[in-house]
């Protein structure tokens, strides 16, 4: 499915962001500890970094079924109980990815408009807010989907268990 691949890209992107965080530090300490000299904006650019890291792995966590659950609920509630409770948790995560997205497009293409950069590398403020950005869209696009499947199930529910 399309959705899956773009979140598999995602996760993709987020561990080469992940991989170049560490050895940016490693050669900075390294640097640092044998030479005296550490690399100039390495604070900088690790944050900037940072951003994809935690982000764009939330759409492949949704597709995947990777989010954080309470397995004393699972065994104490019946399956429609539980499968009501992930239909509310989806519809919750789309509201809050869609919001957020929506809430933060004005104020990170204000950072183009007037051209925000970060203070010691002059790097464009769009680097850091742009996947976060790109990672929010796309999570609230698997939420929808996930959403949607999740309701057709519970609507066809025949008392199995979740």
């Amino acid at each position: 499915m399309l959705l899956e691949r773009l979140a598999g890209a995602l996760v993709l992107i987020a561990a080469i962001c992940l991989v170049a965080m560490v050895g940016l530090i490693v050669a900075d300490v390294t640097l640092g500890n044998l030479l005296g000299a550490r690399i100039f904006g390495a604070y900088e650019i690790v944050a900037l970094l940072m951003a994809p890291v935690a982000f764009l792995p939330i759409a492949r966590t949704l597709l995947k079924d990777g989010q954080i659950t309470v397995e004393i609920v699972d065994a104490l509630l019946p399956g429609r109980a539980i499968q009501l409770l992930r239909v509310f948790g989806l519809a919750g995560m789309l509201v809050f990815a869609a919001m957020l997205a929506i809430f933060m497009y004005t104020p990170m293409m204000d950072t183009v408009r007037y051209g925000e950069f970060t203070p010691d590398r002059e790097i464009p403020m769009i680097v850091k807010l742009g996947p976060i950005f790109i990672a929010l869209c796309v999570a609230a696009l698997c939420a929808a989907f996930l959403l949607v499947r999740e309701t057709l199930k519970l609507l066809r529910w025949k008392g199995e268990r979740a």
